[in-house]
C-alpha cells in the first residue's frame, strides 16, 4: 500500500483496491490503521497520500530481499520475540522450509513444535513464519485424514491416484492443537512428520515440501504422536518460561505488536524462489557435530536429530548468517536452545561448550528455568486439570457421534453428560481439591468408556444383522429374476416346459388330464365321419384314386381330437390354467417386480448399517 501511494502520489480506496486486486473494506482498514501509526494522511477530496513518515518507512522497508537477515524489520521482529528459544525456534522452523523447498535432498529435515500452557505464544510463532514466508495454518480439531493426507481420486482407465494435500504443499504447515486429535487423525499425522523428501501414501510417493510446526497442550504425553515422531523433530518445552511468556503475550500484548510490525511489509516477507541458493561447500559439521553429541545425555542421543544439523546450516548461511563457520555454530546452538527445554536431553554446561566454539561472536544466554516453586505448582496443577476436562470433552463428543440410540442409552448418555458439566465446572475452580478430582474424573472416564463399548458392540451385532439380512434379500432377488427371464422365454418356445419349471419350485400344481365331455354336435360328426371312411374304403377297392384323400378326411380329424384330449393340465391357487403361454408371461412380469422391491429392500438395509 505504502508502495502503491507512493507511486500514485494520492489515490481514493476505490483505485487502490482495483489497482492491488484487493476488498475496500480491508484497505479502509489498513489505511486507517496507517494513519494511527502516521504514515498516511487523507485529504479533503477523500484521497489517500503518504506522510514523509511513510516515505522514510518506506524506503526503510524497500523491496523483497533474497534473505531475512538482509531486512531492517528482521531484526526489530527477532527483537520482539521475549525468549532466545523463540527465536531459535522461529530460525529453525524457516531453515527447514527453505530446505524443503529448495534442497529436499540435502539431508534429514527434523519436524517443529512448541507444547506448553495456554497463553504462552506458541501458535503466534508459527503465524509468524507463515507471514515471512507462506503457507497453510491448519486447526487439528477440525481436520480429517483425508485433509491432512489427501483423497483418492479416480484417473482415466479406471485407476485410482492420491490428491496431493495442502499439507504436503508448504512452505510452511501450522498444526495447531495437536493433542486434541483423534487417534485415527494422530496416526495420519504422524507421516506428516517425516524427514525425508517423500511421503509414502496407500503405495504412492508424493513430495514432501512443507516444514511442519505443530503446537499442543501436553496430555498424558510429551509428543501426542506415535513413537518415532521424537527422533525425528526438535521440540520447545514452554512451561519452564511460563510466566515470562504470559507476562509478554497476555500483559504486555507483545503479539499484538508483532503482528503491526507483520503488517509492515507484504506477506510474505521472503520469497523462497528468490532466496539464495543451497551452498553446502564449506559446510563441515564434523567437529561441532561431535562436540555437541558429547554433550547430549543417553536419553537425548536418541531423540535428537543430530544429522539434519549439515543442512541446517546450509540453510542458515543462505537466510540469516553469510559466513559459514558462523551459520554451522549458530544452527547448532539453536537446536541447543530448544533442547534444553526438554530437561534430561543435555548435560549441566551445555552453553559454555557451545559459546567457547564460536570465538569472538557472542550467542545469546539460554533463558534460565524460572525460579519460584509455587508458580511452578501452579501451571502443574492446571495442566492436570485441563487435561482431565479435555479427556471427558472428547469421550462426550464421541458419545453425541452415535444417533442410533435406545432409550435406554440416552437416558445414560444424558446421566454422564450431566456428570461431565458438574465434574468440569469444579475443575475451572481452583480453589476445589485436585486429587479427589483425579478420582472422579477417571471413575467417570472409565464409566464413558464403558459405555461406548456397550453402545459400540450393539451397533455393530446390529449392523452385522443388517448386512446378512441384506445378502439374503438381494440372493432372492437375483433368484427371481434369473427365474423370470427363464420363465419368459419358455413361454413362446415351450409353455409345457415352464409350466414344469414352476412346479418343481411349487408355484403350480399339475392335475389329471380329463377327456373333455363330447356332446350331440360331435356325436353327429362321428358318425359323418364314420360314413365317409366306408366311402373312402369303397372308392379305393374299386380302383377309384380319390377314395385315399376320402379315407384320410375321415380319419385324421379324430387322431387330432384324441390328443386333445389327454393334454396336461395345471392349477394355480385353486384354478386351472387354461393359456399357459399367457400364464407364463404374466407370471415373469410379476417376479420382475418382485425383484425389484427386494433389490430395493436390501438397498434400504445396507444404508441403514452404513449409518
Amino acid at each position: 500500500m505504502l508502495d502503491y501511494l507512493a507511486r500514485a502520489g494520492e489515490a481514493r480506496i476505490s483505485e487502490a483496491a482495483k489497482a492491488l486486486g484487493a476488498g475496500e473494506a480491508g484497505l479502509k482498514d489498513l489505511l486507517t490503521r496507517l494513519k494511527a501509526r502516521g504514515l498516511v494522511e487523507s485529504t479533503p477530496r477523500r484521497t489517500w497520500k503518504l506522510t514523509g513518515e511513510g516515505f522514510r518507512a518506506l524506503k526503510g522497508l524497500g523491496k523483497k530481499a533474497s534473505s531475512l537477515g538482509a531486512l531492517p524489520a528482521w531484526t526489530s521482529l527477532l527483537a520482539l520475540l521475549p525468549t532466545p528459544e523463540y527465536r531459535a525456534l522461529l530460525r529453525l522452523t524457516l531453515a527447514v522450509a527453505y530446505l524443503r523447498q529448495r534442497a529436499p535432498s540435502l539431508g534429514p529435515m527434523p519436524w517443529l513444535g512448541a507444547y506448553g500452557p495456554p497463553g504462552t505464544g506458541k501458535s503466534t510463532v508459527g503465524e509468524v513464519a507463515l507471514a515471512l514466508v507462506g503457507g497453510r495454518f491448519f486447526d487439528v480439531r477440525a481436520m480429517t485424514p483425508g485433509e491432512a493426507l489427501g483423497r483418492r481420486r479416480q484417473i482415466p482407465g479406471g485407476g485410482w491416484e492420491v490428491e496431493p494435500p495442502a499439507t504436503l504443499a508448504g512452505p510452511i504447515t501450522v498444526l495447531d492443537e495437536l493433542g486434541e486429535a483423534p487417534p485415527e487423525l494422530q496416526r495420519a499425522l504422524f507421516a506428516l512428520v517425516n524427514d525425508r523428501p517423500q511421503v509414502v501414501i496407500e503405495g504412492q510417493e508424493l513430495p514432501h515440501r512443507a516444514a511442519i510446526y505443530a503446537t499442543w497442550n501436553p496430555e498424558g504425553r510429551e509428543v501426542p504422536l506415535p513413537e518415532g515422531a521424537k527422533r525425528r523433530g526438535l521440540v520447545l518445552n514452554t512451561t519452564l518460561y511460563a510466566r515470562t511468556l504470559h507476562k509478554a503475550f497476555v500483559r504486555e500484548g507483545v503479539g499484538e505488536r508483532i503482528r503491526e510490525l507483520l503488517e509492515a511489509l507484504p506477506s510474505p516477507w521472503l520469497d523462497l524462489a528468490q532466496a539464495p541458493s543451497p551452498s553446502p561447500e564449506g559446510v563441515d559439521p564434523g567437529p561441532l557435530r561431535e562436540a555437541l553429541y558429547g554433550l547430549l545425555t543417553p536419553r537425548g542421543r536418541g531423540e535428537v536429530p543430530l544429522g539434519a544439523l549439515r543442512p541446517l546450516a546450509v540453510a542458515y548461511k543462505a537466510l540469516f548468517f553469510p559466513d559459514s563457520e558462523g551459520a554451522l555454530v549458530e544452527a547448532a546452538y539453536d537446536m541447543a536452545l530448544v533442547l534444553a527445554s526438554r530437561p534430561g536431553l543435555l548435560v549441566p554446561g551445555w552453553e559454555r561448550t557451545l559459546q567457547a566454539l564460536r570465538g569472538g561472536l557472542p550467542l545469546e544466554e539460554p533463558s534460565r528455568p524460572e525460579e519460584g516453586r509455587a508458580y511452578r505448582a501452579l501451571m502443574d496443577e492446571r495442566g492436570r486439570r485441563n487435561r482431565i476436562s479435555t479427556r471427558l470433552k472428547r469421550l462426550l463428543r464421541e458419545a453425541y457421534r452415535y444417533r442410533a440410540l435406545t432409550p435406554e442409552e440416552e437416558e445414560e448418555r444424558a446421566d454422564l453428560r450431566g456428570r461431565v458439566e458438574v465434574l468440569v465446572g469444579e475443575l475451572e475452580r481452583e480453589a476445589s481439591p485436585l486429587e479427589a478430582l483425579e478420582a472422579d474424573g477417571e471413575a467417570l472416564a472409565q464409566a464413558f468408556e464403558a459405555f461406548l463399548g456397550r453402545v459400540k458392540h450393539r451397533l455393530e451385532v446390529e449392523r452385522a444383522r443388517l448386512l446378512e439380512e441384506a445378502k439374503n434379500l438381494k440372493a432372492q432377488a437375483q433368484e427371481a429374476w434369473n427365474l423370470a427371464q427363464r420363465i419368459r422365454a419358455l413361454a413362446y418356445k415351450d409353455p409345457e416346459g415352464g409350466m414344469r419349471e414352476l412346479e418343481k419350485r411349487g408355484m403350480v400344481k399339475r392335475i389329471a388330464p380329463q377327456a373333455l365331455p363330447s356332446g350331440p354336435r360331435e356325436e353327429g360328426e362321428s358318425a359323418l365321419r364314420v360314413m365317409q371312411g366306408v366311402l373312402g374304403a369303397a372308392l379305393v377297392m374299386a380302383g377309384r384314386s380319390e377314395g385315399w384323400r376320402v379315407l384320410a378326411g375321415a380319419v385324421i380329424p379324430q387322431v387330432v381330437e384324441a390328443g386333445r384330449g389327454t393334454a396336461t393340465a395345471w392349477e394355480f391357487r385353486g384354478e386351472v390354467v387354461r393359456d399357459p403361454a399367457t400364464f407364463l408371461f404374466h407370471m415373469a412380469q410379476h417376479l420382475e417386480k418382485w425383484a425389484g422391491k427386494l433389490s430395493q429392500q436390501a438397498d434400504s438395509l445396507r444404508l441403514r448399517a452404513k449409518a
